[in-house]
């Protein structure tokens, strides 16, 4: 909220200031358009909201769909749509003499941050689990990997803002597939051995993902298949509570 207050105030304080010449209200108005953006994106990342709608069955109903969060891709969108502007704005300002290039270059390291996040947002990034296998669309890799191949699930807790479950695959895993479509800035890594990772915080239901992820892991084939239905959706979305 103080950074929204504080954009705004900077918003209009070059809007209103007679003092400042035309560069300098467009530096003012980016700089407070940066600032409401990146207080839009705090939320965006912090707010929690349902899970219900994103997790569905397909329409044979032996695969289960957990749809990822937007949050990421859509933070990186507001930050590089609004630095962007902001370095525009001031190398505007400075002027090429003043060394406004120097400024331009500097905003090129957010601009790059656009096509990706607008990738990933229309790609539906999105984690399958069915009898047989994990598939995992995400922001700018996808990853499949057999059920039967996987020998260890890892929780990695080291980096406390995106937590993971590592779905580790043995050395040869011949269903193991991972492919890359990221233009500019990869928003998640292409494995390089037989794994999937899952972020959990991508998800709105991470520790029950996490728990039906292990126990799935230990399931036979058999198992997986009567465990997927309404009952698991209801589970991984939340609605299903504990009696």
């Amino acid at each position: 909220m103080l950074v929204v207050i504080a954009g705004a105030f900077v918003t209009y304080q070059g809007v209103t200031d007679a003092e400042l010449s035309g560069p300098g209200r467009g530096v003012a108005l980016s700089l407070g358009l940066a600032l409401v953006l990146g207080a839009v994106a705090l939320v965006l990342a912090l707010v929690p909201t349902s899970g219900k709608g994103r997790v569905g069955l397909t329409e044979d109903g032996r695969t289960i769909e957990l749809r990822m969060r937007a949050r990421t891709p859509l933070t990186m969108l507001l930050v590089g749509i609004g630095f962007t502007g902001f370095f525009l704005a001031a190398g505007i300002a400075v002027g090429v003499p003043g060394g406004g290039v120097l400024v331009w270059a500097i905003g090129l390291l957010f601009v790059i941050l656009i096509p990706d996040s607008v990738r990933a947002l229309t790609r539906k990034p999105t984690l399958r689990l069915s009898a047989d296998k994990v598939d995992l669309r995400g922001w700018t890799t996808d990853v499949s990997l057999a059920w039967d191949d996987i020998h260890t699930v890892l929780y990695v807790d080291s980096d406390p803002i995106r937590p993971r479950l590592n779905l580790l695959g043995r050395t040869t895993s011949p269903s193991f597939a991972a492919k890359s479509s990221k233009l500019i800035v990869p928003m998640d890594r292409k494995p390089k051995r037989p794994e999937v990772s899952v972020y959990l915080a991508a998800f709105d239901e991470p520790d029950r993902l996490r728990v039906a992820l292990e126990h799935l892991q230990r399931m036979s084939a058999g198992e997986r298949a009567s465990w997927i239905g309404p009952g698991a959706v209801e589970l991984l979305d939340g609605t299903l509570q504990r009696a």
